[in-house]
């Protein structure tokens, strides 16, 4: 299977989400992926990291004509 369920975006482009923000907010990508670990499990996402995510999941999102991103 090629997409993910929860967003819709194809492998490639969820790598690219991963991949930009800590490049855009100035985070090494381990401290990023323990900030999306710890908010699947119900803890608040830091700002910028926050924005940031949202950001490059609507970059990714209107390049591969997925849907919105649920709010």
């Amino acid at each position: 299977m090629s997409s993910s369920r929860s967003t819709g975006f194809r492998r490639p482009a969820g790598f690219e989400v991963l991949r930009e923000v800590p490049q855009h907010t100035n985070n090494n990508l381990h401290t990023v992926a323990e900030a999306l670990i710890g908010w699947a499990l119900g803890q608040s996402l830091l700002e910028p990291v926050g924005q940031e995510l949202g950001e490059a999941m609507q970059r990714h999102s209107d390049q591969e004509g997925a849907p919105d991103q649920p709010q």
